[in-house]
């Protein structure tokens, strides 16, 4: 379900308390943008400390109009027994051009192949 108003910054964030063994982030996304990339637009994702006071790892980072669902992963183990935040988020001040992001099929997993269970939520961010 839509997890966000046309207009102004969107963001979808959840917590993840990473095990102290060692585990992979994975995610989806599906980013648009119409009719054209704009300054007045960003789209972007990365992870920081539970607080946010401080980024670990940045995903990507711009306008991005993807024909195909695209796949990130994060190995996890350097933050083993610590509290992180993902953060995916689009910011948008322009009236004349859209922007969306599909989140999907967000896992943690171990070497195992083992997966940790995560609410089963599914996110659509939009901003005009």
């Amino acid at each position: 379900s839509p997890s966000g108003l046309l207009g102004g910054e969107n963001k979808a964030m959840l917590s993840i308390n990473v095990p102290a063994e060692g585990v992979e982030l994975s995610f989806w996304v599906k980013r648009r943008y119409n009719p054209a990339a704009s300054s007045y637009n960003q789209q972007s994702a990365w992870l920081e400390t539970k607080c946010g006071a401080t980024l670990l790892h940045t995903f990507y980072d711009g306008d991005y109009n993807d024909s195909q669902w695209v796949q990130f992963t994060l190995d996890l183990t350097p933050w083993a027994g610590t509290d992180v935040k993902l953060i995916v988020k689009q910011w948008n001040s322009s009236n004349s051009y859209y922007e969306w992001t599909y989140l999907d099929d967000i896992t943690i997993t171990n070497d195992s192949g083992n997966t940790y269970p995560l609410p089963a939520v599914n996110f659509l961010l939009l901003s005009k």
